[in-house]
């Protein structure tokens, strides 16, 4: 208690070193943050929409189960990641670059450093409601404002560009598929048209009428769980959840047929292989038909307008400043200069109250000698 007193009053005896000190900082502090170029921040913010192309997959009633995991019409979430992602691309950056010329604007040679210096200027950050921010940084309230709106211009311009081109990747997956699924449906037809010249026709449709359409009912099902399964592996890894169940529910599907054909089986030959022939015929008719309909789909959103990048409002100009904080860079300077007198005040007050004048003397050679040879190659 007693030293803490001693030191107190030891402030008090240097309190014009002190005053003194955090004068001449608070000044300097001031005409530095006056002389640093004032900075306005614009935003933005983007909501992604949670699906894309619903309409497609309410459509088609047989697909409706793969709303969740496929997307025929391009990505069926549109994340924040993904934004972010693309926001922070080449794509983007390069666009912006080139469509305000930042290199002669910035008076930047490179264009490496010109995209580095945009970059810097802008933050892309991910709120806890999952909506997306983009911040741009200038000195110009307006600029920061219209760089804020172009990322927002070339995101969707980006995002449009990637959805096409899976479209057109899942158009030409899904025509070849027709394209089999023709040459298949020939192959069944001209095998069909075969058994009924060879036999009684009107004799098997009797026979097989009340078998056929339960069949046929599971070689349909067979025939778009397969078309899914197909589609589903384009997107999902081999071992993915998705794929098991899907190849689970195949499995069970071609039990059940086996257990009706095993029903089947028991009329005359002709007539067991007549009813299965007929059912897969039927079967795959089904199937070009579901294909059909995707291709129709899938080529209506090749032809459908953008998609719209949902926004809260356009960025808007920038009144209020936001750097140099100077208030809280006066303070910070007042509070960290103050700590340093009282520090450089501490060790002088140890000093003289724990070493004796030799110690002391000693203690300024050596300093001076630190000084004078830093690194101790002078011989002594």
């Amino acid at each position: 208690m007693k030293q803490t007193l001693e030191f107190l009053v030891e402030l008090i005896k240097h309190r014009r070193f002190v005053l003194l000190s955090l004068i001449i900082s608070s000044i300097i502090a001031i005409i530095i943050v006056f002389i640093v170029p004032v900075s306005y921040t614009s935003s933005v913010a983007i909501v992604p929409p949670r699906d894309s192309k619903q309409s497609l997959i309410g459509s088609l009633t047989s697909i409706s189960k793969m709303s969740s995991s496929l997307n025929l019409g391009g990505f069926s979430a549109m994340t924040v990641d993904l934004y972010s992602d693309v926001l922070t691309s080449d794509l983007v950056t390069d666009s912006i670059v080139s469509k305000h010329n930042l290199s002669k604007q910035w008076g930047i040679k490179s264009i490496v450093q010109t995209k580095r210096k945009l970059k810097k200027k802008t933050k892309v950050n991910i709120t806890t409601s999952q909506m997306l921010t983009i911040s741009v940084t200038d000195s110009d309230p307006e600029f920061a404002a219209e760089l804020c709106n172009d990322y927002v211009l070339y995101l969707n311009k980006a995002m449009n560009y990637i959805d096409k081109n899976k479209l057109r990747s899942q158009l030409k997956t899904i025509n070849n598929l027709l394209a089999y699924q023709e040459s298949h449906l020939n192959e069944l037809k001209n095998q069909l048209i075969a058994w009924q010249n060879k036999n009684n026709s009107e004799l098997l449709e009797s026979s097989s009428m009340q078998k056929n359409p339960a069949i046929t009912m599971l070689y349909s099902k067979l025939a778009e769980e397969q078309l899914d399964y197909y589609m589903f592996k384009r997107d999902h890894a081999d071992d993915s959840k998705t794929l098991q169940k899907q190849r689970e529910l195949i499995r069970s599907i071609r039990q059940s047929i086996d257990s009706t054909l095993n029903i089947v089986n028991k009329e005359p030959g002709e007539v067991a292989d007549y009813i299965r022939l007929k059912a897969e015929f039927e079967a795959a008719i089904i199937m070009k038909e579901e294909i059909l309909g995707r291709i129709k789909y899938v080529k209506g959103d090749l032809n459908a307008d953008e998609i719209a990048i949902y926004t809260l409002g356009p960025a808007g100009i920038p009144d209020i400043k936001s750097f140099p904080p100077r208030k809280i860079i006066v303070i910070i300077v007042f509070l960290l200069v103050l700590m340093t007198d009282i520090l450089i005040l501490g060790i002088k007050y140890y000093f003289e109250r724990n070493y004796s004048d030799k110690q002391k003397e000693e203690l300024k050679e050596s300093i001076k000698r630190i000084f004078n040879d830093p690194f101790q190659l002078k011989k002594k």
